[in-house]
């Protein structure tokens, strides 16, 4: 993944375009301020707890959800395509091993309508791993 990320802790998930019904389950809110615009972000309820998800729709936004980011993010994104930079904040004591497979489903669905080459894709690898194993080096592309 872009040298972005330890190998042995990323997990992968294939969605495809079948899986893109329940896209529209989300409570979606957007907010924007005088001086600039902020991140998309996203409620949603699964299995009676409340979750947060961020996206990120330009480089500068993925940017500023690198910077900011919090421990117990999970970071998604399209594997070897440009897309959006979705972040998971799960709440506290939760593991990666323990996110519900319908918010993993969730998450991929944002980042793949949200790639370009990929929304139009049938099938895609997401990758995603938590937020402390992310590593920006100097040839990261943000957009990728």
């Amino acid at each position: 993944v872009r040298k972005a990320v330890y190998q042995r802790r990323v997990r992968k998930a294939v969605v495809s375009t079948q899986s893109m019904g329940s896209f529209n389950t989300f409570n979606t809110y957007y907010i924007t301020n005088n001086l600039r615009g902020m991140v998309f972000y996203f409620k949603t309820i699964v299995n009676m707890r409340e979750y947060m998800i961020y996206m990120g729709r330009d480089k500068t936004e993925n940017e500023d959800l690198l910077r900011w980011g919090f421990p117990e993010d999970v970071w998604f994104h399209v594997d070897k395509l440009s897309s959006a930079h979705v972040y998971l904040r799960l709440n506290k004591g939760e593991g990666v091993d323990a996110i519900p497979k319908e918010l993993v489903d969730q998450c991929c669905q944002l980042v793949k309508a949200n790639s370009i080459q990929g929304c139009k894709m049938a099938a895609v690898d997401v990758v995603y791993t938590p937020y402390p194993n992310l590593k920006k080096t100097a040839t990261w592309s943000l957009d990728k």
